[in-house]
């Protein structure tokens, strides 16, 4: 499995921007229902949504990271 960062980062480099940035406006979408939804997209995908980095003294998802960057969007 890998991280969701991963997974976009993967997007981006084998199909470009374009896919990456359709692919990333997907999972947006899904992310504010109020359903499963998301979670049954990441699972289908193989994204482990527990995934975590250090940061600082403690750990990090990095689904959080994914969140804030497209917050700052």
């Amino acid at each position: 499995m890998k991280n969701i960062i991963e997974y976009f980062d993967n997007i981006l480099d084998t199909e470009g921007y374009d896919a990456w940035e359709e692919a990333n406006a997907k999972a947006w979408e899904l992310y504010e229902r109020d359903d499963d939804s998301f979670i049954t997209w990441a699972e289908a995908e193989g994204i482990d949504l527990e995934a975590s980095r250090p940061l600082l003294r403690s750990e990090v998802l990095y689904l959080s990271s994914w969140v804030w960057d497209n917050l700052d969007e």
